[in-house]
């Protein structure tokens, strides 16, 4: 638990910027510190009494986190590892249960020195085999440790329902479905000891638009429940007990950056077009229900990636036909004919299957997930593709597969779609029969077939977040190389100026979905290469418009032409920090 601060004094906190903004207001402590532990000698007449208590404190915390499972639901969030699963399913490891028992038994310590001393022992025994997998999950396995005390030791747990509106919430670790709870809550801000700038309770982040920094280290020993505090997300740091004239300051800040918004967000519904007269279509990224007004209302012309996976994370079971085809129907009619990009189901990788069919596997990034998961759960898919069709009617649907490798996945998908539409005939369910059916191109097998692919899918989606880990071999969730995730690679734009030259070829529309479509170090080169259609988080619309209205393609074509004559990610650094400091204050402060 956090340690209550003594001190008034004001001190500064340094961080990662993770989502720009201002935020003042009240510390919420979410989660646990370092727990100090007792340890003692257990005779040998209270060992079975000490094994008892163990149980009854492993019961407790698997008890504590069905329960909040079962309040938050597997959130209809965003691309997320459901933290709490994860937990429970470590809660419920024999081996662990069996390593901790006999810990108390033959060493005879008392149940908190066994819980530390046999997990401290599995990790590092894991690390020595299993780098990679145990630097994934040892936030998981740190976290069970400390639920494991907690319990032992009677100490409180935090219920995110109770987090006060407004509060700033400080925590070790926020899982996708914990951030979509507080965002519901409608908390200020809120600041994480762990940093991992790729991951995707980051996407999650930025799409929800909550101002927040990362990266801040024994943050919940420095900061407890109640502290006033400031918390800037654009510098990415946090003040513990800010003077007047430091909130004055910041107060000042935040009504210039209004402005700013308010300034931006007028012009929100306008056409992006550069200087030099060429038009850019903007969409958006889409995960849930409430997000669809923000379309418009930022000035997307439609929805160019609505990820479905997540109205199946919100139950026990997959939804049926006639669930799925309701949603889709809601949706279509919510966007009044504007374009929708159904991605089918993403399950598998870092996402959380209801089934539980692919939720343990050691390295799911590379395992059954995407379109894998849904032709080997080919009954879970043609539910999905079925719901869709029958749903087409209500607007203009689009249907896009992810990570797809090879054209016989396509073909496959093709054949499962004319028998879904023969059976929707015999049994006179109306539907589209010219619905566009896409790929996803975010495996390196994509990007280099494309031409092959072509032949097959009406449009093309390029996904950069998964593309450029598969590309660079790097995992984007883990800390250990999250410095080697770049978008500057040369690679990188070799391999999207070979997809964008492809789908020119075989004139199919292309749309950029990635992170790097609103990055304002990467956007200009996107737009450079060729890119005209992107789509983004619905908040990021209006400042990337307003970006494109003040610039010349022209001028971003010649920035890359240089960009492309380089062989190191540091020379296009220099060439791309060179380009923003000649176009000034428009490509400034969006991450």
């Amino acid at each position: 638990m956090s340690n209550k601060k003594t001190k008034q004094k004001m001190t500064k906190l340094k961080g990662i910027p993770l989502v720009s903004g201002i935020a003042m207001g009240s510390v919420y402590a979410f989660g646990w510190a370092k727990i100090d532990f007792p340890k003692y000698w257990v005779h040998e007449g209270e060992i079975q009494d000490e094994v008892y208590r163990f149980m009854k404190a492993l019961g407790a915390a698997k008890r504590f986190y069905s329960n909040i499972i079962s309040k938050i639901g597997r959130i209809q969030g965003r691309e997320q590892i459901n933290i709490l699963d994860s937990h429970l399913l470590l809660l419920q490891d024999e081996l662990l249960v069996r390593s901790i028992t006999d810990t108390i038994r033959q060493n005879h310590v008392n149940a908190e020195w066994a819980v530390h001393k046999t997990i401290s022992e599995l990790k590092d025994a894991f690390l020595k085999i299993h780098q990679g997998y145990m630097a994934e999950r040892q936030y998981d396995i740190d976290d069970i440790e400390k639920a494991l005390l907690a319990q032992l030791m009677k100490i409180t747990f935090k219920d995110l329902n109770k987090v006060p509106s407004d509060s700033i919430v400080v925590a070790y670790n926020l899982s996708p479905a914990e951030l979509v709870t507080l965002s519901r809550i409608r908390i200020a801000g809120f600041v994480t000891e762990i940093a991992s700038s790729n991951s995707h309770m980051v996407i999650i982040a930025k799409s929800l638009g909550i101002p927040s920094v990362m990266g801040v280290p024994d943050a919940l020993r420095k900061l407890s429940t109640h502290d006033k505090i400031l918390l800037n997300g654009d510098q990415g740091y946090v003040i513990c007990n800010p003077t007047d004239q430091v909130k004055k300051v910041h107060e000042q800040l935040r009504k210039d950056r209004k402005k700013e918004e308010d300034r931006v967000m007028a012009k929100a519904r306008k056409k992006a077009i550069t200087i030099d007269g060429k038009i850019v279509h903007i969409f958006a990224n889409v995960e849930l229900l409430e997000e669809l007004s923000q379309v418009t209302r930022y000035g997307g012309e439609g929805i160019g990636l609505y990820r479905t996976e997540f109205i199946f994370l919100d139950r026990t079971s997959p939804p049926s036909f006639e669930e799925q085809k309701e949603f889709y129907e809601k949706v279509l009619e919510r966007m009044h004919n504007h374009e929708v990009i159904f991605r089918t189901l993403d399950l598998g990788g870092d996402k959380i299957d209801p089934n539980g069919v692919v939720a343990d596997e050691e390295n799911p990034a590379l395992g059954l997930r995407a379109i894998r998961y849904c032709l080997r759960e080919k009954h879970v898919f043609s539910d999905q593709l079925k719901a869709l069709l029958a749903a087409s009617p209500k607007g203009n649907l689009k249907i896009c597969i992810p990570m797809v490798t090879s054209v016989s996945e396509m073909l496959e998908v093709k054949s499962m779609l004319a028998d879904i539409k023969k059976e929707l005939i015999s049994k006179k369910i109306p539907f589209r029969d010219d619905i566009p059916v896409g790929v996803m191109i975010e495996t390196p097998a994509a990007a280099m077939e494309v031409d092959l692919l072509a032949q097959h899918a009406d449009f093309f989606s390029v996904g950069t977040n998964d593309l450029i880990q598969y590309l660079l071999a790097v995992d984007r969730g883990n800390q250990a190389v999250q410095e080697l995730y770049s978008p500057y690679h040369p690679c990188i734009f070799r391999v999207l100026k070979n997809v964008l030259e492809a789908a020119k070829k075989w004139k199919k529309e292309i749309t950029l979905c990635g992170e790097i479509a609103a990055d304002p170090s990467c956007l200009f080169l996107m737009l450079a290469l060729g890119f005209e259609r992107l789509s983004m988080t619905p908040w990021s619309i209006p400042r990337v418009k307003d970006m494109i209205r003040s610039q010349s393609l022209e001028e971003m074509k010649e920035c890359l032409n240089e960009v492309l004559l380089k062989d190191t990610e540091r020379e296009i650094q220099k060439v791309v920090s060179r380009y923003l400091q000649t176009i000034g204050e428009s490509f400034q402060g969006l991450r």
